[in-house]
């Protein structure tokens, strides 16, 4: 003998098994992508009149097309212009919460980070807010208008005559003829 396929030994069929129904969910701060959420008692009803299971819910975070998270920590790229970078400026630029006024200071390079505490993620536990890391970018223009290259022109020539205001350059090129000695 053998326990009823049908009925699993309870004595009963169960005619339909599918429930649907909706429930909300509050998803706490900070809860990052591939975490679970526990629902106690919302899962499969249990065999013989037992309680009901936990359901689970997985946490699917979408990407963001200007802000990557880090952990709690959120990084965003900035582009700036090369007379912005060269001279300094104050942009606005975005996070979580709103614009906030950064200040770029004058020879900022590409590359360069600044952190903005606080403006991160909150920590699930309620312990503190990461930070925002912006990463300026500088943009060089693709399309000159006849002023722009006539500026850009004169700029090369100070240049060339003075080499001391761009160090990364002469850096690297005092180290190219010291290759070649």
């Amino acid at each position: 003998s053998q326990t009823c396929y049908s009925c699993g030994g309870a004595g009963e069929i169960i005619q339909k098994t599918k429930k649907k129904s909706t429930l909300s969910v509050k998803i706490p701060a900070g809860i990052d992508h591939g975490q679970r959420l526990r629902l106690s008692g919302e899962g499969q009803p249990g065999t013989k009149n037992a309680s009901a299971g936990d359901l689970y819910v997985q946490i699917l975070v979408k990407s963001h097309e200007i802000f990557e998270r880090d952990g709690f920590d959120v990084h965003c790229e900035v582009p700036i212009s090369f007379s912005q970078a060269a001279l300094g400026a104050e942009l606005d630029v975005p996070t979580l919460l709103g614009k906030v006024k950064l200040a770029i200071k004058p020879g900022t390079q590409s590359g360069q980070k600044q952190r903005l505490k606080g403006k991160g993620i909150s920590r699930i536990d309620g312990r503190g807010i990461g930070d925002q890391l912006i990463t300026i970018k500088v943009e060089t223009p693709t399309s000159l208008t006849h002023d722009q290259k006539q500026l850009f022109e004169k700029l090369a020539e100070l240049d060339i005559k003075d080499n001391q205001s761009n160090p990364i350059t002469k850096g690297f090129f005092e180290k190219v003829k010291t290759l070649f000695q």
